[in-house]
C-alpha cells in the first residue's frame, strides 16, 4: 500500500465501473496501518483535483471517531508519533487554506479537530485553542480567518459535550476566558452590522453583498455560534454575572434596532434571509440559556418577556410594505419567538413551589399567583418570584394583543392555503397534520395560543369571547379577510374549548347561529362550514340529546358535499361522534346504511394515501361500535380492502391501515372467518413474509394481529393447510426477533388448541429448536409466564410425547433451576410451574427425562444426589408461587410422586406430605369453578370458536380443575401404603400428628 494506490482506489470509489469494490478495498483498509497517514498526505496535496481531496478527508474522519480514543488493552492503528503528525497537519492545513473554494473541505477538517480535541485537548493537545486564537488574529486572509473560526466554534461544541465532572468544570474555567474576547468581537460586529443597514435606510438604496459584508456577516454568525455555546455550557449563575447580564441587554439591544430598521429596509430576499438568520442565531441564545438555567435566568424574563412579545406582534404577513419580512425565514424566527413565551409560560421549573410530583397536571399561572398573594416579596422564594414576573408581563392588556395578534396573524388562513385547497385539497389537510411547532409559524400560534389560555384562564377566556361576539355581530355580506378572521376565531373555539367548555352554550351557539351558517349558499362559506364541522368534533360532549338526530343529518349531508376538505371534516367529525363514550348505537342504527355508503363513496374520491388512512380509520370505528349489524354490508367493505390493496402498488402505510382495518372488521363481525380466507390469508402472508423485507417491518405488527383476531375465530376442525403453512412466517419471525413475542405466543397457542397432533407434527421440532429453546432464559421477566404457556400447553395436550419433544427446553430450565442461575423470581416460579405440570399429567416421564441428565453439569456423584437436589429447590420455591393454580398443580404432582416406584423418592415422602397439607387450604376454591373464557381480555368469541372449544375441554379434564386435593392425597397415601407396606407406614408414624391429622382429613 502507498499513497498512488490510495489515490487509485479514492478515484475509482467516486466514478467508474468499479465503485463498489473500491468503496469495499476502502473499509478493508480502514484498519490496516499507515492508511490513515496516505489519506492525510493526499489531503495535504494542493495538486490533486478537490473532490478527492475532499474523499480522503471523509475517509480519514471516520478512522478518527472510530479509532482515535485508545481502548484498554486494545492496540490501536494509530501510533502517538502518527497523532502528533495529524495534528500539526490538520491545524496547518487550517492556517494555509487561502482558496474560498477549500471551505467545504476545511469545514471537514475542522470537524475532525473538534473530534480530537473533545478527547486530546488539553492534555494531549495544550497549544490547539491558542493556535487558532493566533489565527483568528494575525491572519491576513478572510477564508483562512472563517476557517480558524469555524474550527473553534466544533471546538467549543465538542468540549460543551462532554458530560464528565472534570470535563464540565474544565468548560467552565475555560468559558470564562473565552467569553470576553468573542463578546468584544461580537459587540463589534453587530455594531458594524446595525451600521451597514442604517447606512442603507439613509441613502435609500438597496443593500449589496460586498465581498467584506459576506466576511463581517460569517464572522457575526460563527462567533455568534460560539458564544451560545459558552454561556449555555459554561455558565450556571446568569443573573450573577455582570458581562452576562450586560450581554442579554445588548443581544437585545441589537435585535430590537434590527427589527425596527427592517421595516424600512430596501433589500434582497438573499440578504432579508441572512438578517433573518442573524437574529435567529442571537434569539436561540437567550432560549436555550432560559432552558438550561431557567432558575438563574429569573431576573432576565421581564426583559426577554417584553423582547419576545413584540417580535410575536411585530409580525403582519397582510402588510405589503416589506413583503420580505413574510418570507419563510422570518417565519422561522417568529415560530422561535411565540416557542419561547410558550416554554416560559408551561415551564417545569417555575413550577416546583407547587407541582405534585404524583401528577403530570401543571397549575396555571394565574392558581400558581394567586397562592403566592398571600406573602410579601421579600419572602417569596426565587419561583415564586419567576411566577409573579411571568403574571405581571402577560396582563390583560398584553394578552388581548397577543391572542388578537395570534388570531388575525397566525391562524388564519393565509392566501398560500387557499390556492392549495382548491388545486391539491388532500395536500393541504395532510399539511394541516404536520405539526412541527418549532419551525412552523402556524403551529405554534397553536400551541402559544392553548397554553395562554390554560394558565391566564379568566383574561383569556374573556378576550376570545369578546373577539367571537366582534365576528358574529358583523352583518351583511362579509368580506373576505372578514370571513377568514371569523374562520379563525371560531378555530380558537376548538383550541381553547377545554377552557371554553363550561363559558359558551353550545346549544344556543349552534342553533341560533351555526346551523345557519352552514346553510349559507355562498360558496366562500366552505371555509366556515369545515370549521364549524371541525368544532361539531371537539364539542360532541355538550350535544344535547334533543339535537343529536339533527347533529348527525348534518354529518351525514356533508359528508356527501361537493368540496373534498369539507366532506373529509365531515367524516372527523363523525367519527368522533360516534367514538365518543355517550354514543348509542341504538339510536343511530337507523342512519347506519347511508353512513358506510358515504363513507365507501368517499373513498372512490380520494387519491393520496393519507386520506386513504384516514377515512379506514372512521371505518375502524363504526366496525368496532356496531359490530355485527355491519354483516348486510360485508361484500361492499370486503369489496373495499380488495380493490385498495390491489389498485397499483398501494404504500405500505396504505396497507398497513387496511390490514388493521381489516382486524376490526374480523372483531365487529365475531363469526367464523372461512368466508374471507380468500382475503384474509394471502394478507397475512405478506405482511409476515420474511423474505418481503421493504414492507415487512412496517405492516407486520399490524399482520400479527390481524392473524390472531382471525385463528380465535376459527371453528373447531376448521384448520386448513393454508393456514397450517402460514405458521412457516410465524418461526420465521421469532427467529429474527422476539420483539413481538406476547402476539406471536398467543398465536401460537391457538395452533396448539386447534391443530394439536396434527400441528405438532408439522412444526414441533421446529417450534422447539429454533424459538422455544431460544426465548427461554432471553426474555424479560414480565414475558416469562407468556413464553411458558406453551409448554403447559403441549404437556397437557400430549402428556408423553409432548415430555419428549420438550427435552431439549427441559432440560434448560432444569439446569437453570437446580444451577440457580435465574435471579428472577417470578421467572423462577414460571419455570417451576412446567415440572409442576409434568409431574402431574406424566411423572414417570419427568424420571424417565432427568434419568438421561449428565451428572457433572450439576456437580454430583450420583442421580441420587440429583434428585435431592431438584427437590430441594422445588420446595425452596413453593412459598414464592402465588398463584392457586399453580400451588394446586404442584400439590397434584408432588401427590403422584408417592406411588412412584423409585429409591430416589424414600426419603421424599414426608417431605412431599407435609408440603400438600401445608398447601391445602390455599387451593380449596377452585374444585367448582366453571370454565374461564379463552381470552382474558374481555373479548366474547363466537359459540363455534375453536380455540374457545377446545380450551375448555382441556380444562374440563385439567387436575387443577377436576381434582379434589382432600381425596387425591387420601388416595395416594393409600396406594402408597399399598406399594411400600410397612417402609411407608413408618414414615406415616415419623410424622407430626397434626400434619398426619390433615394428610388423613377427607
Amino acid at each position: 500500500m502507498n499513497k498512488e494506490i490510495v489515490y487509485q482506489l479514492l478515484q475509482s470509489a467516486l466514478s467508474g465501473e468499479n465503485v463498489t469494490l473500491a468503496q469495499e478495498k476502502l473499509l478493508e483498509l480502514n484498519k490496516q496501518p499507515l492508511f490513515s497517514t496516505f489519506l492525510i498526505d493526499i489531503l495535504l496535496d494542493q495538486s490533486i483535483p478537490s473532490g478527492i481531496r475532499l474523499s480522503a478527508c471523509i475517509t480519514f474522519k471516520n478512522i478518527v471517531k472510530t479509532n482515535w480514543r485508545k481502548k484498554a488493552n486494545v492496540q490501536s492503528i494509530i501510533s502517538d508519533q502518527e497523532r502528533v503528525v495529524y495534528k500539526e497537519k490538520l491545524l496547518f492545513l487550517i492556517s494555509n487554506s487561502v482558496n474560498p473554494q477549500d471551505l467545504v473541505l476545511t469545514k471537514n477538517v475542522s470537524n475532525i479537530i473538534g473530534m480530537i480535541s473533545r478527547i486530546d485537548y488539553p492534555q494531549e493537545w495544550p497549544n490547539l485553542l491558542t493556535y487558532l486564537l493566533e489565527v483568528v488574529e494575525k491572519s491576513n486572509n478572510q477564508t483562512v480567518k472563517i476557517s480558524a473560526l469555524d474550527t473553534i466554534k466544533c471546538v467549543v461544541n465538542e468540549l460543551a459535550s462532554r458530560r464528565v465532572v472534570v470535563g464540565k468544570e474544565f468548560f467552565a474555567n475555560l468559558s470564562k476566558d473565552l467569553f470576553n474576547y468573542f463578546n468584544r468581537i461580537w459587540l463589534e460586529g453587530s455594531k458594524v452590522f446595525i451600521k451597514s443597514l442604517q447606512d442603507n435606510i439613509k441613502d435609500q438604496i438597496g443593500l449589496k453583498e460586498s465581498q467584506q459584508f459576506q466576511f463581517s456577516y460569517q464572522v457575526l454568525l460563527l462567533v455568534s455560534k460560539i458564544l451560545r455555546r459558552l454561556i449555555e455550557f459554561g455558565f450556571t449563575d446568569y443573573e450573577k454575572n455582570a458581562d452576562i447580564c450586560q450581554f442579554y441587554e445588548n443581544d437585545i439591544q441589537f435585535l430590537n434596532q434590527i427589527m425596527n430598521q427592517s421595516r424600512n429596509l430596501i433589500v434582497d430576499m438573499e440578504l432579508a434571509t441572512k438578517i433573518d438568520h442573524y437574529i435567529y442565531i442571537n434569539q436561540k441564545i437567550m432560549i436555550k440559556s432560559q432552558h438550561q438555567q431557567p432558575c438563574s435566568f429569573i431576573k432576565l424574563l421581564p426583559i426577554t418577556l417584553n423582547y419576545f412579545t413584540n417580535q410575536v406582534l411585530f409580525y403582519n404577513p397582510h402588510s405589503t410594505n416589506n413583503p420580505t419580512l413574510n418570507q419563510e425565514s422570518m417565519q422561522r424566527v417568529m415560530a422561535q419567538s411565540t416557542n419561547y413565551l410558550k416554554s416560559v409560560v408551561d415551564c417545569t421549573s417555575y413550577q416546583s413551589s407547587y407541582l405534585d410530583e404524583d401528577s403530570d397536571e401543571k397549575l396555571s399561572m394565574d392558581v400558581l399567583v394567586a397562592n403566592n398573594a398571600k406573602k410579601t416579596n421579600d419572602k417569596l422564594s426565587p419561583v415564586e418570584v419567576a411566577q409573579n414576573q411571568i403574571k405581571q408581563h402577560f396582563n390583560y392588556d398584553c394578552l388581548a394583543k397577543l391572542l388578537k395578534a395570534l388570531v388575525s396573524n397566525y391562524l388564519i388562513i393565509d392566501k398560500e392555503e387557499l390556492e392549495r385547497w382548491e388545486s391539491a385539497p388532500e395536500d393541504y389537510l395532510a399539511d394541516q397534520e404536520q405539526t412541527d411547532s418549532d419551525y412552523q409559524l402556524k403551529p405554534s400560534g397553536y400551541d402559544l395560543f392553548i397554553i395562554l389560555m390554560r394558565h391566564f384562564h379568566t383574561d383569556c377566556v374573556a378576550i376570545d369571547i369578546n373577539m367571537l361576539e366582534y365576528v358574529t355581530s358583523q352583518t351583511g355580506q362579509l368580506s373576505d379577510p372578514m370571513l377568514l378572521l371569523k374562520e379563525a376565531c371560531y378555530m380558537t373555539i376548538g383550541l381553547g374549548y377545554h377552557e371554553l367548555y363550561d363559558k359558551v352554550n353550545f346549544n344556543l351557539v349552534f342553533s341560533n347561529l351555526l346551523i345557519n351558517e352552514l346553510k349559507s349558499q355562498d360558496p366562500r362559506f366552505k371555509i366556515i362550514k369545515r370549521r364549524i364541522l371541525w368544532l361539531m368534533s371537539y364539542w360532541v360532549g355538550k350535544i344535547p340529546a334533543e339535537m343529536k338526530n339533527t347533529v348527525v343529518e348534518i354529518l351525514l349531508e356533508f359528508l356527501n358535499h361537493q368540496d373534498l376538505i369539507v366532506s373529509l371534516t365531515a367524516g372527523d367529525a363523525l367519527k368522533a361522534y360516534i367514538d365518543d363514550w355517550e354514543f348509542s348505537f341504538e339510536e343511530y342504527t337507523p342512519y347506519l346504511e347511508v353512513t358506510l355508503q358515504s363513507l365507501l363513496n368517499l373513498f372512490k374520491r380520494c387519491e393520496e394515501v393519507p386520506t386513504k388512512t384516514t377515512l379506514l380509520s372512521i371505518l375502524g370505528v363504526v366496525f368496532l361500535k356496531f359490530n355485527q349489524h355491519i354483516k348486510p354490508y360485508s361484500a361492499s367493505i370486503l369489496n373495499l380492502f380488495v380493490t385498495l390493496w390491489d389498485n397499483g402498488d398501494s404504500e405500505t402505510l396504505l396497507k398497513s391501515s387496511i390490514v388493521r382495518c381489516l382486524s376490526f372488521f374480523l372483531q365487529a363481525l365475531n363469526s367464523d372467518p372461512q368466508e374471507y380466507y380468500s382475503l384474509i390469508v394471502p394478507l397475512i402472508n405478506v405482511s409476515t413474509d420474511p423474505n418481503n423485507e421493504e414492507e415487512r417491518s412496517y405492516i407486520l405488527e399490524d399482520g400479527l394481529e390481524l392473524w390472531y383476531q382471525t385463528i380465535i375465530r376459527v371453528p373447531n376442525n376448521g384448520l386448513t393447510q393454508e393456514f397450517l403453512q402460514l405458521f412457516a412466517n410465524w418461526i420465521a419471525t421469532m427467529e429474527l426477533s422476539f420483539e413481538n413475542t406476547p402476539i406471536c405466543f398467543k398465536i401460537l397457542d391457538a395452533y396448539l388448541l386447534l391443530g394439536q397432533v396434527d400441528f405438532l407434527r408439522a412444526y414441533g421440532q421446529k417450534l422447539v429448536s429454533n424459538v422455544l429453546e431460544k426465548v427461554i432464559g432471553d426474555i424479560e421477566e414480565d414475558l416469562s409466564a407468556t413464553v411458558i404457556k406453551p409448554l403447559d400447553r403441549i404437556i397437557s395436550i400430549l402428556p408423553v410425547d409432548g415430555t419428549i419433544l420438550l427435552e431439549p427446553i427441559l432440560y434448560k430450565l432444569f439446569t437453570i433451576l437446580v444451577l440457580q442461575t435465574e435471579d428472577s423470581t417470578i421467572t423462577n416460579d414460571c419455570y417451576t410451574s412446567v415440572f409442576s405440570r409434568l409431574l402431574a399429567m406424566n411423572p414417570m416421564g419427568f424420571f424417565q427425562f432427568v434419568d438421561k441428565l449428565p451428572l457433572d453439569t450439576y456437580s454430583c456423584n450420583s442421580r441420587k444426589e440429583l434428585y435431592s437436589k431438584f427437590f430441594t429447590t422445588l420446595y425452596d420455591k413453593i412459598d414464592s408461587i402465588t398463584t392457586t393454580e399453580s400451588r394446586k398443580l404442584l400439590a397434584i404432582g408432588l401427590c403422584n410422586l408417592l406411588i412412584v416406584q423409585r429409591e430416589e423418592l424414600l426419603e421424599q415422602w414426608s417431605h412431599i406430605i407435609t408440603f400438600v397439607v401445608g398447601m391445602k387450604s390455599d387451593i380449596q376454591s377452585l374444585d367448582d369453578e366453571y370454565p374461564n373464557p379463552y381470552c382474558d381480555d374481555g373479548t366474547e368469541l363466537p359459540d363455534s370458536s375453536g380455540v374457545d372449544i377446545q380450551s375448555k375441554a382441556l380444562e374440563s379434564k385439567d387436575p387443577i380443575k377436576t381434582v379434589d386435593i382432600n381425596l387425591y392425597l387420601l388416595n395416594k397415601i393409600q396406594e402408597a401404603s399399598n406399594l411400600n407396606g410397612p417402609a411407608f407406614q413408618s414414615m406415616l408414624s415419623s410424622l407430626h400428628p397434626k400434619v398426619l391429622e390433615l394428610a388423613l382429613n377427607k
